[in-house]
């Protein structure tokens, strides 16, 4: 593992969703970026997981308001060990509020669900380089 967690093959990504559906496509779009992309759950493992080797991406799908899904983001958002961590939020709502929710809790990035893949590339790639 390389700085921030970069493989030498490309970044790091983790993708957190609980809708297999939605995580399949999601996964069928980022394969694109290179790197490792790994799959999680919302909930505490996963904030686990994550922080015992954290990725320089994480893409966070938050249906309904999820509480387990919005915690792990504020941990990904606004704690130590994922400093150098990039965060993505998709959510199934696209309301003002939904977005300032997201960037209060540490999102680099907020999309609608379904997003276009074009635009969560785009935005994944221009987070990995910025914090390259």
């Amino acid at each position: 593992m390389g700085p921030h967690g970069t493989r030498h093959g490309g970044p790091a990504i983790a993708l957190v969703c609980d809708a297999p559906a939605i995580g399949r496509r999601l996964a069928q779009d980022l394969e694109c970026l290179g790197g490792s992309l790994r799959s999680y759950p919302a909930g505490p493992a996963t904030r686990d997981a994550l922080c015992a080797d954290p990725p320089d991406l994480v893409i966070a799908v938050v249906m309904a308001r999820d509480p387990s899904a919005l915690c792990l983001c504020q941990s990904v958002g606004q704690t130590e060990p994922f400093a150098a961590t990039r965060l993505v939020v998709l959510q199934d709502t696209c309301r003002e509020i939904d977005h300032r929710r997201a960037r209060a809790l540490g999102a680099d990035a907020s999309l609608p669900l379904p997003c276009d893949p074009a635009q969560l590339r785009e935005a994944a790639l221009r987070l990995l380089a910025e914090h390259a």
